[in-house]
């Protein structure tokens, strides 16, 4: 793409003071309270940072055209507001603090994107075919022939061949598959050694205690992903005596299964042309970041619906490519299907992701919307099949309605814990018959919602929603910034970088197995029979993980704000190079997200899962040659 006409040198001067000046004020507005006479005082800093930024603007403004100019101006304003808002509430617990920042922190986004996508361009836009090696069918390396007059020819040659050897793994071919796939399960072996016999949450206790019968057996949970986790436990108990073998069997054939579509993920990325290095970085993200292979054996229902999500991200790739292609192919069709039902049935929310993605391709693929309307209708009534006359034969009970109110819920107690004097007697009376009122100021907590969700009377509100949907409206149009600082408290960590939070947990699962035990006639279900020796290993690796997020660049890894905004970028390079129609790979990863917005959790790692699963192949899909081979 050619750089067109740059702005005048007058407009440049401006934009570069303009974003200097303005990236100094949000430096010194977000700079620690501690820290802030030091900053102030130190003239040399302000120096540096100012012809930092001066030289930062420079650069950005020689590779800045119009169409760069509105894509990334787009970008920079989003980018900035969330690191305003972000920094307002972090560090001084009040969000409209740094709005004052928000133009600095804009400008500098600005100029990154502007630099990123200029360079992008340089590397993609010429399309200059790779020499092919006719021995190995892979790139020739250039670097070969240089090691060979330093080195040696055996160097050269074993070079050569180690090269071709990693090319053919992560190459397009169909054949060596399995060897990538043996390479997947070989890099997660750490983990899997650490997380024997399989990590189990508390969410699974819960679903064996209604797979047993020890509770009302509710849609909550998916009951598919209940019944495969209570056949596993039965299979491990009938085999090998004991509920430990069952949590084993469970974890082994969920680690298969995503290592096969991991593997899949990696092969469709050397199709789409992305260069080599891009995808060693990208096995490398599924298998030695801890994340991958620990989330492989814990036995979570958000890993399935991140599997799934994956292959129905894969599937949308191919059909915005060539959709009659797709669908006449037998094989992509039953991907296609596998990966419908397998989101469908994964978690709860998979019927929104499925249909809002299923919709806009719809609108979008003029060529197949015979398939993709007979595709969406089928997964509504496939939806409607399961939750209606299925669960009614089977006599599971619908999840509480609770479970989808976290954000009203928490509005309506921040308002009663930090203006309850401006609500009337009548408004006070209808929050009490749903939420014990004198105890929400000692039960409320900014950046989870169990508390107040745990209290509430769901059985009141389902007698007469509509009069507590009307409370809640009448409420925020008296208390909109209440509203909105509870919202933005309450998902923080999911647009903005810099949150800690858990990203791994070790469930002490002997407790539960005893339990489960003792309930099913066990002898003597003790905690020797169920003892868990790698709990030690497990606790070494959590705590270096934790102290790991701390080191710069790092800690970027575990940040599900910085990989939002990695897949914000990616997006907007997509609309910049025109490339609309792979947009539609997007669409299912922002419904995870908008999902995770309404989570009762300010920054679950596990609820954003399966959109992070899917971060490499979009970045890849962004920074991949503008025509995809065939």
């Amino acid at each position: 793409m050619g750089e067109g006409r740059t702005f005048g040198k007058m407009r440049a001067l401006v934009l570069l003071c303009a974003g200097a000046c303005a990236f100094f004020t949000a430096a010194s507005w977000a700079w620690h309270p501690g820290s802030a006479v030091f900053w102030r005082a130190n003239s040399v800093l302000h120096l540096l940072v100012f012809l930092g930024c001066w030289r930062l603007f420079y650069v950005a403004a020689q590779k800045l055209t119009k169409r760069r100019a509105v894509f990334c101006g787009v970008g920079g304003a989003v980018l900035g507001l969330c690191m305003a808002v972000g920094c307002g509430i972090k560090i001084y617990t009040y969000f409209r603090i740094m709005l004052p920042a928000a133009p600095g922190f804009a400008f500098l986004f600005f100029a990154l994107l502007v630099m990123l996508f200029a360079k992008v361009d340089e590397r993609t836009a010429a399309g200059k075919p790779v020499a092919q090696n006719t021995a190995h069918g892979q790139a020739v390396v250039p670097r070969v022939e240089k090691q060979a007059a330093a080195n040696g020819a055996r160097i050269a040659q074993f070079a050569q061949r180690w090269r071709a050897f990693w090319r053919q793994i992560l190459g397009p071919e169909l054949k060596p598959a399995w060897k990538l796939f043996l390479l997947v399960l070989l890099l997660w072996l750490p983990w899997v050694i650490v997380c024997l016999p399989g990590l189990v949450s508390l969410d699974v206790t819960v679903q064996m205690q209604m797979w047993f019968g020890q509770a009302v057996f509710s849609a909550h949970h998916p009951p598919l992903h209940t019944a495969y986790m209570g056949v596993c436990m039965q299979l491990g108990k009938a085999l090998f005596g004991n509920l430990a073998a069952g949590v084993g069997i469970a974890a082994l054939v969920q680690m298969l299964a995503l290592a096969a579509l991991v593997t899949a993920a990696l092969k469709q990325m050397a199709v789409m042309g992305i260069r080599f290095a891009f995808r060693v970085a990208a096995l490398l993200f599924f298998t030695v970041l801890p994340l991958s292979g620990w989330y492989a054996m814990t036995l979570w229902k958000d890993v399935w619906l991140a599997g799934f999500v994956l292959l129905f991200v894969l599937a949308t790739l191919r059909i915005a490519r060539d959709g009659r292609a797709f669908f006449k192919s037998r094989g992509w069709v039953a991907v296609f299907a596998t990966s419908l039902v397998g989101v469908l049935v994964s978690k709860n929310t998979g019927v929104y992701i499925l249909a809002i993605s299923l919709f806009g391709m719809l609108l979008a693929l003029k060529g197949c919307r015979a398939v993709l309307a007979a595709a969406l209708g089928g997964v509504l009534a496939l939806q409607f099949l399961i939750t209606g006359p299925i669960y009614g034969a089977l006599g599971i009970v619908q999840g509480d309605v609770r479970e989808m109110l976290s954000i009203p819920m928490m509005q309506l107690s921040y308002v009663v814990v930090t203006d309850d004097a401006s609500l009337t007697e009548e408004d006070k009376a209808l929050i009490a018959t749903v939420l014990p009122y004198d105890d929400i100021p000692e039960l409320y907590q900014n950046w989870i919602s169990d508390n107040i969700k745990a209290v509430f009377n769901s059985e009141a509100f389902r007698q007469d929603p509509g009069k507590y949907v009307s409370l809640w409206l009448r409420v925020g149009l008296g208390h909109t910034q209440q509203y909105l600082r509870s919202f933005l408290e309450q998902t923080l960590g999911y647009w903005y970088p810099d949150v800690q939070h858990w990203v791994l947990g070790s469930i002490n699962y002997p407790e539960a197995l005893v339990d489960l035990g003792n309930f099913l006639g066990e002898d003597e279900p003790n905690a020797g029979k169920y003892a868990d020796p790698l709990e030690g290993a497990r606790v070494a690796v959590l705590d270096g993980v934790a102290e790991a997020r701390w080191l710069p660049g790092i800690s970027s890894l575990f940040s599900i704000g910085l990989y939002f905004w990695a897949l914000l970028c990616a997006g907007l390079y997509l609309a910049y190079t025109k490339r609309r129609r792979f947009l539609l790979v997007l669409l299912p990863l922002a419904v995870v997200w908008l999902t995770c917005l309404a989570s009762p959790v300010y920054a679950e790692f596990r609820y954003a899962w399966p959109a992070i699963l899917c971060v490499p192949v979009v970045l890849g899909l962004a920074f991949a040659p503008r025509r995809l081979p065939s």
